[in-house]
């Protein structure tokens, strides 16, 4: 299960993170984002696994500008992200 808890900033909306990113909740999460265009940064520091689809979702929104921060060491290790 995902859970997704949205809060404001200055550089837009964040999205919070919580739970494992796996199927179905990739394609939520996919949906979450296009449906609000305020969204710029994820903060991934609630995820405890994610799956390899959720990976790639998770690289196509960082390739088109969404911010991917504060994830664990597990999660960093999973999607290849620097410290």
């Amino acid at each position: 299960m995902l859970r997704m808890t949205r809060s404001g900033s200055a550089e837009g909306a964040v999205l919070l993170l919580e739970g494992k990113l796996t199927d179905p909740w990739t394609e939520e999460l996919r949906t979450e984002v296009a449906r609000d265009g305020r969204i710029r940064r994820l903060d991934l520091s609630g995820l405890s696994y994610v799956d390899a689809g959720g990976a790639r979702l998770l690289h196509q929104l960082e390739r088109r500008g969404v911010e991917l921060f504060s994830a664990s060491a597990f999660v960093r290790g999973l999607l290849d992200l620097p410290d």
